[in-house]
């Protein structure tokens, strides 16, 4: 009797450690990606990640809800188009080249 008890009140014990509050830590990570149309002219950029944490204090689903809402859509990506001077004709007119830039930014949030 005393055996099953103490199991009952082992498992009561378990079930409600489950449920209740605990620190959970966010971790949002974004990275920015930059290409060129011309890698000559313009070499692109090294990717640059960045991240920050937030912590929250609740329910395990409640706190990878939150975590996951944190994360920014930055939508499509950012297009940029410049002349770029690349040198003269023969009148010493200067020539232009259009470069095509592109910008993309993408998050993701994780407990």
């Amino acid at each position: 009797m005393k055996k099953s008890m103490l199991i009952a009140a082992s498992a009561l014990m378990i079930a409600g450690m489950t449920s209740c509050k605990k620190e959970y830590t966010c971790t949002c990570t974004t990275t920015t990606g930059y290409s060129s149309s011309n890698p000559v002219l313009y070499p692109a950029l090294p990717d640059e990640t960045t991240s920050n944490t937030t912590t929250f204090e609740a329910k395990k689903s409640e706190s990878e809800e939150n975590c996951k809402k944190m994360a920014i859509d930055y939508g499509q990506p950012t297009t940029l188009t410049s002349s770029v001077p690349t040198g003269f004709d023969a009148n010493f007119n200067i020539i232009y080249e259009n470069l095509i830039s592109t910008i993309t930014i993408t998050e993701t949030c994780k407990i």
